[in-house]
């Protein structure tokens, strides 16, 4: 109710451009693109990188993102028009907000089977678990804001990677106690609060105004399939290794990943 009133009190209305109809073709090639690519990564926990069926669904995805991309470019209105992607700032925004979110969401993911598959934990007192993190994201998402004044979009976004790094690192040496998985996990949510704000000014700044709602729309879609991604690699790292180690393989890829946006955060003007 509090949405609809502020949306209704504050936001301004879109003028509709009814020549720009939609692009079901793009619109279908990208999600077979999506599922092919995440059915196949899910099966390969179980059946292995080899399995026909593995192999199929990365042949479809394949075979659907180059169709995407081909139909992208011959439209005269695309979905997501493909001259958007020729600004580096708007490419790495794009990687980073889809890096972001893998590591996020598949790390909820394993450490929810595993505080309730290792430690015993019930599914409400494991989603409990997480508080401290969502609290710690709603704390970044008001500090960014300021501190984008005072550092700029590049600097927040490699901090809050950072942060984010050190609170998988942190997760690895402590997933034995509740109490300092609860820190770690808290450091991890800072982190990502402080990655949201500066990377979706970075993105506006990187197109022209009237392509803002196109960039943003590209930027959620990025980030969603980065946590379709993240759960899907996390639920092969579980499937394929067992939870504990599973867990453990997933914290170390994830601050890896943490690591390359930071590198990434500084090619952003």
């Amino acid at each position: 109710m509090a949405g609809w009133w502020l949306t209704a009190r504050f936001a301004a209305e879109t003028p509709r451009l009814s020549e720009r109809g939609v692009d079901l073709p793009g619109q279908v090639t990208s999600i077979i693109t999506l599922t092919g690519l995440t059915g196949a990564t899910i099966e390969a926990g179980t059946a292995g990188f080899r399995a026909p069926l593995v192999i199929g669904g990365y042949a479809l995805a394949l075979a659907a993102g180059v169709s995407f991309a081909l139909i992208e470019r011959a439209r005269d209105r695309p979905m997501q028009p493909p001259r958007l992607f020729r600004s580096a700032a708007f490419r790495t925004t794009m990687v980073i907000g889809m890096l972001n979110n893998v590591v996020f969401y598949g790390l909820i993911f394993a450490l929810s089977l595993f505080l309730q598959h290792q430690r015993g934990l019930s599914p409400l007192s494991a989603g409990l678990a997480f508080l401290p993190a969502t609290a710690a994201i709603m704390a970044s998402n008001v500090i960014a804001a300021r501190a984008i004044s005072a550092l700029g979009a590049r600097r927040v976004i490699a901090a809050g990677a950072l942060a984010m790094g050190l609170g998988c690192l942190g997760m690895y040496g402590l997933v034995a106690s509740l109490v300092g998985l609860s820190v770690a996990l808290a450091v991890t949510g800072f982190g990502i609060g402080l990655i949201a704000v500066p990377l979706t000014s970075a993105l506006l700044g990187s197109v022209e105004p009237s392509r803002s709602g196109t960039a943003s729309g590209a930027l959620t879609a990025f980030r969603q399939t980065g946590s379709v991604l993240g759960v899907a690699v996390s639920g092969s790292l579980l499937a394929s290794q067992g939870d504990v180690v599973g867990l453990h393989e997933a914290l170390l890829s994830a601050a890896g990943l943490m690591l390359v946006v930071v590198t990434l955060s500084f090619r952003l003007t």
